[in-house]
């Protein structure tokens, strides 16, 4: 019996709406004015977005401290949103649903991929003595010291090669 009134609660893609018991409601009130809504992102239009909440669409509101982009991104992925739920609803924010790279307090990024996949105009690594720049159909390679190695063969190929 519990197993099929889950099921039957949890079998279509919207879930129910829960709100904070007692004191936990009205500390939240009390800190923003306003309870929150859970919603999926439709789309933006413009500054504003369209969200689904508890199986209405609504017209709201995007918070300025929220990217634009990051908006079209969770309409393509169905990603959830807060949203108040006073008299003009605003997103606030979008809740996170896969990982992403971090930047740790020392600045360090860590990540082990399968694929790294880039695209821009230019583009720039740079230490405090060396740097790799790709502009347009150029790329720049500079270094105290340039260390090319190859196991087997090394082809440096090229209308021509200027050494020194």
């Amino acid at each position: 019996m519990k197993t099929a009134t889950h099921k039957a609660m949890y079998s279509s893609h919207r879930l129910p709406r829960m709100r904070p018991h007692g004191s936990a409601r009205r500390s939240a009130q009390r800190s923003t004015g306003t309870p929150f809504n859970l919603a999926k992102v439709i789309g933006r239009e413009g500054e504003s977005c369209r969200v689904l909440v508890a199986g209405a669409e609504w017209t709201v509101t995007v918070d300025p401290c929220v990217d634009p982009v990051l908006l079209d991104e969770a309409a393509a992925s169905g990603a959830w949103a807060v949203v108040t739920d006073g008299g003009a609803p605003c997103v606030l924010g979008l809740l996170c649903t896969s990982r992403s790279l971090a930047i740790d307090r020392d600045g360090s990024v860590d990540a082990e991929l399968k694929r790294f996949h880039v695209s821009a105009e230019e583009a720039l690594l740079k230490t405090g003595g060396a740097f790799l720049q790709l502009k347009e159909q150029e790329i720049e390679l500079y270094g105290q010291r340039i260390v090319s190695r190859a196991r087997e063969l090394l082809r440096l190929l090229g209308r021509m090669i200027k050494l020194n």
